[in-house]
């Protein structure tokens, strides 16, 4: 077990749980002030073809904010090329260390189960195919039973919002505010 380096932002860690050795330790370190560079040339991509950084995450299917030249894509080229040597010499080892390191926090805060998809990322040339197609993962998968959804409302209680009296949007139909349930 070793003591995390004696350098921001690693000061006065608590090591209750350090199991890493000396030199693995300040390999991942040095890899952690790496990353932040490798962080700054992720934002340098986006903004490449997004216009701005950090407020566009990712890109949208059929354009870009800026148009892509041949110098914007050669200078995105390079930002990957870097980004992906790093992923695979050290973000991938690291991430692999750890988890080995403390296998044992796989089964920390673990949930029962029984998770519900109602499919996710739809793909094709006609968007047919689900990345994660949807189902029910208790032990075992299997689709998803509609028929036994329904809507509790046992623990909620309904108002007409106080707009409503206005007179100019009085004919909006039914709509409602949810309040939590006051104990009382």
């Amino acid at each position: 077990m070793s003591a995390m380096p004696n350098y921001p932002p690693f000061l006065e860690q608590n090591c209750n749980d350090c199991r890493l050795n000396v030199e693995d330790n300040r390999r991942v370190a040095s890899h952690y002030m790496e990353a932040v560079q490798i962080s700054e040339k992720c934002h340098q991509l986006l903004t490449l073809f997004g216009g701005k950084a950090p407020h566009q995450h990712s890109f949208v299917h059929g354009g870009a904010a800026v148009a892509p030249t041949v110098d914007k894509i050669n200078q995105a080229l390079t930002l990957i090329r870097d980004i992906r040597k790093f992923i695979g010499r050290c973000l991938m080892p690291d991430t692999e260390l750890i988890a080995n390191c403390y296998a044992d926090y796989f089964s920390i805060g673990k949930t029962p189960g029984r998770l519900l998809s109602f499919g996710l990322f739809r793909f094709g040339s006609k968007n047919e195919q689900l990345l994660w197609k949807d189902g029910v993962l208790n032990d075992h998968y299997s689709k998803p039973k509609l028929d036994l959804l329904q809507e509790d409302i046992s623990h909620a209680w309904y108002e007409r919002s106080h707009f409503l009296a206005n007179p100019e949007v009085s004919n909006c139909g039914s709509l409602i505010r949810i309040r939590n349930r006051v104990n009382s």
